[in-house]
């Protein structure tokens, strides 16, 4: 136990939105089935015709949307706040808004509204409320405006921006708020709903997106992570919100944690705006920090990686993986989401951290089946094409942006548990 000069930290409780489903049961059943969320569709152009794409949407149906705040990424926040919430059995009425802090990450912005906007200027004069309001409502600190309007906090209001990284910087900095008392109640959290035609363009420009093996191949198995045909990943909307609260301050309400979340660690490796070096320095720095904190030994149950399926992270961070634990990496299992629910860029990080700890709450690794013919060396144990019951006392989360972002942390089941 840490002593009160450095508290303990740990989530409460989480909401989560995926392409499989509106809460963290419904998105964790399917994934356990094996269900993806892959679909194709075409966006109609004025000089090319139709164009297609592949990803994994969140649908919002219109007559929910907003007029204040009138983009679906809203929608996902708030729903995975209210969810989050009531798992941490809180009522927003009776806490001490002065003392609740809003950390959340929209990476981007409201891009469906940025594009809408974009290419009809006169939509957002019809538009009473956009009007009054302009860009503040698709701005990248949007989301975290949301939730503290939604909720009326009062306390800090921080909106990372930290690319894919984004959701796994928001519950840092949201622990750090925690820790140096400068709230008792943190939401923090990533949305992203960017499968919109310039999102989508510049990723195919950028060779990241990924294709068919064969003519006829289904997107569903597009997202190829640690396969030797890896070729790239998917867009995916989503999002999650955590409660992250003093762990003694949990326990004296009578209320329980769901998982303690101290080990945290962020790095720069900005060495090209979009591509990886080829080494791993960074991320086995960032990766030993966050496994020697405290001193104190820790085993590592299951790593789950970011795994982008493109042809030259997937190396990198299975090495890092490797190098890092050393012993541990021949034992841990490994997983990975991105090929069920697609890439969801901003909020990639806290949506798979979201799923870790459905994971670790219900004592089932969902699967993960990678190509067994591969051109690197992979460290763990893959879980397998079907999802296994395993209690699980501590899981590893990896993930990494554009521009160099690294931030891993270690979510580690109470003891009480």
């Amino acid at each position: 136990m840490q002593d009160s000069n450095h508290p303990s930290v740990v989530i409460s409780g989480v909401g989560l939105v995926t392409s499989l489903g509106w809460g963290c049961s419904s998105t964790f059943v399917r994934l356990c089935a094996g269900e993806k969320a892959a679909v194709c569709g075409s966006w109609p152009t004025h000089s090319h015709g139709n164009q297609p794409w592949a990803g994994y949407p969140v649908v919002v149906p219109n007559r929910l949307i907003d007029r204040l705040w009138p983009d679906p990424v809203f929608n996902i926040l708030g729903f995975a706040a209210d969810e989050a919430l009531v798992d941490a059995q809180i009522n927003p009425n009776l806490w001490d808004q002065n003392r609740v802090a809003v950390v959340v990450g929209l990476s981007k912005g409201a891009v469906r509204l940025q594009s809408r906007w974009a290419e009809n200027p006169s939509a957002m004069s019809r538009n009473v409320a956009a009007q009054k309001l302009g860009w503040a409502v698709a701005a990248p600190s949007a989301g975290a405006s949301f939730i503290a309007s939604k909720y009326g906090t009062g306390g800090p209001i921080l909106a990372p921006i930290t690319a894919c990284a984004t959701g796994l910087t928001a519950i840092r900095r949201a622990a750090e708020l925690l820790k140096s008392g400068s709230c008792d109640i943190a939401i923090a959290g990533a949305a992203d709903a960017s499968l919109e035609p310039v999102i989508h363009a510049a990723f195919t420009r950028m060779k990241s997106l990924a294709g068919p093996a064969f003519t006829g191949e289904s997107p569903d198995h597009w997202i190829r992570p640690w396969s030797s045909k890896r070729n790239g990943f998917l867009i995916g909307e989503g999002g999650a919100i955590f409660i992250l609260e003093r762990a003694e301050d949990v326990r004296r309400s009578g209320r329980t944690a769901l998982a303690r979340i101290d080990r945290m660690a962020a790095g720069a490796e900005a060495f090209h705006p979009t591509k990886p070096d080829d080494r791993s320095e960074v991320m086995h720095r960032v990766i030993r920090q966050v496994v020697d904190q405290e001193k104190s030994q820790i085993h590592i149950d299951a790593v789950h990686l970011h795994a982008t399926a493109t042809r030259g992270y997937d190396s990198l961070e299975a090495g890092a993986v490797m190098r890092s634990l050393e012993n541990q990496a021949k034992h841990a299992y490994m997983l990975a989401s991105k090929p069920q629910v697609g890439h969801c860029l901003g909020a990639a990080g806290a949506v798979e951290l979201a799923i870790c700890c459905e994971s670790m709450r219900r004592g089932i690794l969902p699967p993960f089946a990678p190509d067994s013919n591969m051109d690197f060396e992979r460290p763990g144990q893959p879980v397998g094409p079907a999802a296994i019951r395993r209690s699980v006392h501590s899981i590893l989360k990896i993930v990494a942006g554009f521009g160099g972002h690294v931030e891993v942390c270690l979510l580690e089941k109470l003891a009480d548990h």
